[in-house]
Protein backbone atom coordinates (compact mmCIF):
# COMPACT_ATOMS: atom_id res chain seq x y z
CA UNK A 1 0.00 0.00 0.00
CA UNK A 2 1.48 3.27 -1.08
CA UNK A 3 -1.31 5.31 0.81
CA UNK A 4 -1.95 5.76 4.36
CA UNK A 5 -5.45 6.07 6.06
CA UNK A 6 -5.92 7.75 9.21
CA UNK A 7 -10.15 7.17 10.17
CA UNK A 8 -11.43 9.69 12.45
CA UNK A 9 -14.76 10.31 13.57
CA UNK A 10 -15.83 12.75 11.10
CA UNK A 11 -13.43 12.10 7.99
CA UNK A 12 -10.75 10.02 6.70
CA UNK A 13 -7.30 11.45 6.55
CA UNK A 14 -5.29 9.84 2.90
CA UNK A 15 -1.83 10.56 2.62
CA UNK A 16 0.55 9.36 -0.23
CA UNK A 17 3.67 7.77 0.88
CA UNK A 18 5.94 8.34 -1.89
CA UNK A 19 7.34 11.82 -3.14
CA UNK A 20 6.48 10.96 -6.72
CA UNK A 21 2.28 10.91 -7.51
CA UNK A 22 2.43 8.45 -10.25
CA UNK A 23 -0.10 6.99 -12.13
CA UNK A 24 -0.62 4.01 -9.74
CA UNK A 25 -0.81 5.91 -6.63
CA UNK A 26 -3.62 8.35 -8.56
CA UNK A 27 -5.25 5.21 -9.35
CA UNK A 28 -4.93 4.12 -5.63
CA UNK A 29 -6.19 7.43 -4.57
CA UNK A 30 -9.07 7.48 -6.35
CA UNK A 31 -10.09 3.78 -5.69
CA UNK A 32 -9.85 4.39 -1.31
CA UNK A 33 -11.96 7.37 -2.04
CA UNK A 34 -14.50 5.48 -3.72
CA UNK A 35 -14.62 3.26 -0.87
CA UNK A 36 -14.87 6.15 1.48
CA UNK A 37 -17.72 7.31 -0.45
CA UNK A 38 -19.79 4.10 -0.13
CA UNK A 39 -19.06 4.12 3.81
CA UNK A 40 -20.54 6.28 5.93
CA UNK A 41 -17.56 7.96 6.87
CA UNK A 42 -17.32 10.41 3.95
CA UNK A 43 -15.54 13.48 4.66
CA UNK A 44 -11.85 13.08 3.06
CA UNK A 45 -8.45 15.33 3.71
CA UNK A 46 -5.65 14.27 0.99
CA UNK A 47 -2.35 15.43 3.10
CA UNK A 48 0.38 15.46 0.27
CA UNK A 49 3.10 16.42 2.43
CA UNK A 50 5.19 14.04 1.00
CA UNK A 51 4.66 14.33 -2.38
CA UNK A 52 7.14 16.81 -4.35
CA UNK A 53 6.37 15.42 -7.58
CA UNK A 54 3.96 14.65 -10.43
CA UNK A 55 2.67 15.53 -13.92
CA UNK A 56 -0.22 17.88 -14.65
CA UNK A 57 -2.34 15.23 -16.04
CA UNK A 58 -2.06 13.33 -12.49
CA UNK A 59 -3.43 16.64 -10.59
CA UNK A 60 -7.03 16.15 -13.11
CA UNK A 61 -7.64 13.45 -10.43
CA UNK A 62 -7.99 15.39 -7.47
CA UNK A 63 -10.01 17.77 -9.59
CA UNK A 64 -12.26 14.31 -10.77
CA UNK A 65 -11.84 13.00 -6.78
CA UNK A 66 -12.99 16.82 -5.39
CA UNK A 67 -16.15 16.48 -7.67
CA UNK A 68 -17.53 13.26 -6.92
CA UNK A 69 -16.88 13.61 -3.48
CA UNK A 70 -18.87 17.43 -3.15
CA UNK A 71 -21.68 15.72 -5.65
CA UNK A 72 -22.19 12.70 -2.03
CA UNK A 73 -22.64 16.14 -0.29
CA UNK A 74 -19.04 15.10 1.43
CA UNK A 75 -16.11 17.40 1.97
CA UNK A 76 -12.87 17.30 0.26
CA UNK A 77 -9.61 19.23 1.30
CA UNK A 78 -6.25 18.59 -0.04
CA UNK A 79 -3.12 20.30 2.56
CA UNK A 80 0.30 20.32 2.84
CA UNK A 81 1.14 20.94 -0.47
CA UNK A 82 4.44 21.28 -1.63
CA UNK A 83 5.86 24.58 -4.19
CA UNK A 84 6.34 21.88 -7.05
CA UNK A 85 2.44 21.05 -6.32
CA UNK A 86 1.60 23.85 -5.77
CA UNK A 87 2.79 26.07 -9.08
CA UNK A 88 1.59 22.98 -11.52
CA UNK A 89 -1.50 22.94 -9.87
CA UNK A 90 -1.82 26.83 -10.33
CA UNK A 91 -0.56 26.61 -13.66
CA UNK A 92 -3.19 24.02 -14.47
CA UNK A 93 -5.80 26.47 -12.87
CA UNK A 94 -6.91 23.78 -10.56
CA UNK A 95 -5.44 25.83 -7.44
CA UNK A 96 -8.46 28.01 -6.93
CA UNK A 97 -11.14 25.00 -7.80
CA UNK A 98 -10.10 22.85 -5.10
CA UNK A 99 -10.15 23.09 -0.98
CA UNK A 100 -6.72 23.54 -0.17
CA UNK A 101 -5.38 24.02 3.25
CA UNK A 102 -1.55 25.06 4.22
CA UNK A 103 -2.16 22.43 7.09
CA UNK A 104 -3.93 19.04 8.31
CA UNK A 105 -5.87 20.65 11.63
CA UNK A 106 -6.95 23.73 8.86
CA UNK A 107 -7.93 21.09 6.60
CA UNK A 108 -9.84 19.35 9.63
CA UNK A 109 -11.38 22.69 10.79
CA UNK A 110 -12.55 23.14 7.11
CA UNK A 111 -14.44 19.83 6.77
CA UNK A 112 -15.71 20.25 10.40
CA UNK A 113 -17.33 23.46 9.33
CA UNK A 114 -18.77 22.12 6.13
CA UNK A 115 -20.09 19.62 8.27
CA UNK A 116 -22.23 22.28 10.44
CA UNK A 117 -23.51 23.60 7.75
CA UNK A 118 -24.17 21.01 6.00
CA UNK A 119 -26.18 19.94 9.18
CA UNK A 120 -27.77 23.40 10.01
CA UNK A 121 -29.23 23.39 5.73
CA UNK A 122 -30.35 20.04 6.74
CA UNK A 123 -32.63 21.13 9.33
CA UNK A 124 -33.76 24.44 7.81
CA UNK A 125 -35.03 22.71 4.58
CA UNK A 126 -37.09 20.65 7.71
Amino acid sequence: MQIKIDTKEKFNVLTPLNDDFTDNIAYELNEKVEEILRSGNKNIIIDLKNVLTTGSEKLNTLAEMHSKVYAQNASMVICNIQPEIKRQLTHADLWDNLNITPTESEAWDMVQMEEMEREMFAEDEE
